[in-house]
This record gives C-alpha cells, sequence and structure tokens, in this order.
C-alpha cells in the first residue's frame, strides 16, 4: 500500500524497509522500531522451524502490529481523502 501512495506522488521506493523510512519521514509511521520489528517478522516466517519462535511472532501480532497498521491506515485515508 506504501508503495501505492508513494508512486501516486512521483516517488518509487523498491523495497519495505526504504518504504517504512520515507513513512517515518512523511508522518505516516509514528515508530519506525516497530515497523522494522514487522519487517523482520514477516521476513522470519518464511523460514520458521521452530514452535518457539512461532510464538514470539504471533504474540507480538495483536498487542504491537495490529495497532500500528491501524495508525497507518487512518493517516493513509486522512491523506487520501
Amino acid at each position: 500500500m506504501l508503495s501505492k501512495v508513494f508512486k501516486a506522488t512521483g516517488l518509487e521506493i523498491h523495497n519495505p524497509r526504504g518504504r517504512y523510512k520515507q513513512a517515518f519521514k512523511e508522518g505516516l509511521i509514528d515508530d519506525i522500531d516497530t515497523w522494522n520489528e514487522i519487517l523482520i517478522s514477516r521476513n522470519k516466517t518464511a523460514h520458521i522451524y521452530s514452535e518457539k519462535d512461532y510464538e514470539n511472532i504471533k504474540n507480538k501480532i495483536i498487542p504491537d502490529y495490529v495497532e500500528a497498521i491501524e495508525n497507518l491506515l487512518v493517516k493513509i485515508k486522512e491523506r487520501v481523502m
């Protein structure tokens, strides 16, 4: 989604970390550390072989990641509308 938002303004960023950094600069993301964790967790899920690793990521989704994603969606909506 960030890719489309930035592309509409003429900015093409081809990797998630770069998009998160730009979103942080533009005030769409408040906590870059949480978004870096989201990216790391996303990348790890492709290669999880341990129940413990799975549980660690799963236990961060609702308390940490959902709120960050919802906040981003609100800010994108404000910008687009």
